[in-house]
């Protein structure tokens, strides 16, 4: 349940973006991303369709440029997948956030 920051910055000779996944859900989000390439809008919307998956997204960036995104994680302790969007990455660039409870005070 706590809100964080992550900051991507794209040191690439190409655009990146950062899209933080529900958990369990990189298979079913890959897919929806792959039909979402074939709409007229999808580079407007920096490649990152309307997902009730999507915890968090930045921008597509420009080679040198950074980005903050700030969201509130989940309740639920687990493995988070994030991937970048622009075509053809979701396969190869892509982790996980491990999200853990907070030890009792």
């Amino acid at each position: 349940g706590q809100t964080i920051e992550i900051v991507l910055n794209n040191k690439d000779q190409m655009p990146h973006n950062l899209v933080v996944l529900q958990s369990g859900s990189l298979d079913t989000f890959g897919k929806v991303v792959d039909e979402f390439l074939k709409d007229s809008d999808a580079a407007k919307m920096d490649y990152v369709p309307n997902s009730r998956y999507v915890l968090g997204a930045s921008s597509m960036l420009d080679p040198g440029a950074s980005e903050s995104i700030i969201f509130k994680l989940p309740d639920t302790p687990g493995k988070y997948p994030f991937v970048c969007t622009f075509p053809g990455h979701w396969r190869l660039m892509q982790g996980v956030m491990m999200v853990e409870a907070r030890p009792p005070d």
